[in-house]
């Protein structure tokens, strides 16, 4: 996806990464009117949130393997499946089929082991319930717009502050579950003000958004960002012990560091403090954990900035 950033060509032109979306796996050859089967999440924690149906098998539960992941105690690892075929010549044709799940799958109220869906109909598996919609790719578009609306931030395009903690409880209580490590990482920018006071507030922005830009660059696929707030921004690493977490993090640093903005005929770098803390080295509250980290932060502006740091494990 490219970026142009206003007439004043204040920034080159800046290639940004794709992002993984329902509408990725349309054909964007296909016609609008073309009808495209989905899971619209209507009550749960991904309210609003959207999966497209492919041909052949579409895993429900709680283990990783699920193209549907619940983290919900009241679903079965591998709960239920979705099969069948999006191009049959009578239309979109799947069945739910429940994969003798503890808690069971319901449609429209109703157990079921095995049923044949139609449109509208409505799965309810644990504390999360689905709309199966078959609709055109218009529709889709639209709704996964307000999906995206709701859960990313609209400057950096990282996810929002309420749906990264949601994130953040899904991680927390699975890693304390079956007693994985994983480590957060907060970021700051350093004299952000200085930023915005030399160069005005829209130059500011544009540097959030390119510091938003290059955190996803040094990102897993597993890892979660957001902007939690101003000039901060958290980062989720799964399955990562903190002196792990260093690495991306240092690696985030230095690419920040050597990068260089333009104003006109002015050219400035910009740094950022980063402070890590990780579950169970570090704290076992979820609380805790984003208070060491913060602590970290911290320390590593009271050190001179542009920096690393982690807390003691002794503390």
């Amino acid at each position: 996806m490219v970026h142009r950033f206003g007439s004043d060509r204040m920034w080159q032109t800046t290639l940004m990464p794709e992002r993984k979306t329902i509408i990725d796996s349309i054909d964007p050859t296909r016609n609008p009117g073309d009808k495209h089967p989905s899971l619209i999440v209507l009550a749960g924690r991904d309210f609003g949130r959207q999966y497209f149906l492919h041909q052949g098998e579409t895993l429900i539960g709680r283990d990783e393997e699920c193209a549907v992941r619940l983290s919900d105690a009241r679903v079965s690892r591998k709960h239920a499946k979705i099969a069948g075929d999006p191009g049959h010549q009578s239309g979109p044709y799947f069945k739910l089929i429940d994969l003798e799940s503890s808690n069971g799958t319901f449609l429209n109220d109703q157990r079921i082991k095995e049923a044949v869906l139609t449109d509208g109909d409505r799965i309810h598996i644990g504390y999360t319930v689905f709309k199966y919609a078959i609709r055109d790719v218009v529709e889709v578009e639209y709704e996964d717009r307000i999906y995206r609306m709701a859960t990313t931030d609209s400057l950096t395009g990282l996810l929002s502050r309420d749906y990264f903690m949601q994130q953040y409880s899904d991680a927390f209580h699975r890693s304390e579950r079956y007693n994985r490590p994983f480590a957060v990482m907060m970021i700051d920018v350093d004299d952000f003000k200085e930023i915005n006071d030399e160069y005005g507030h829209s130059v500011g922005d544009r540097v959030l958004e390119e510091i938003g830009r290059l955190i996803m660059d040094v990102m897993r696929h597993e890892d979660s960002a957001a902007r939690y707030g101003g000039e901060e921004f958290i980062v989720l690493l799964p399955e990562t012990a903190p002196d792990k977490a260093r690495i991306p993090a240092e690696r985030f640093r230095k690419k920040l560091k050597s990068h260089r903005f333009t104003k006109g005929d002015k050219q400035f770098s910009v740094t950022v403090s980063i402070g890590i803390a990780g579950y169970p080295d570090h704290a076992d509250t979820m609380h805790e954990l984003v208070e060491k980290a913060d602590a970290a932060l911290y320390e590593a502006k009271k050190s001179g900035k542009d920096v690393v740091r982690m807390p003691p494990l002794d503390t």
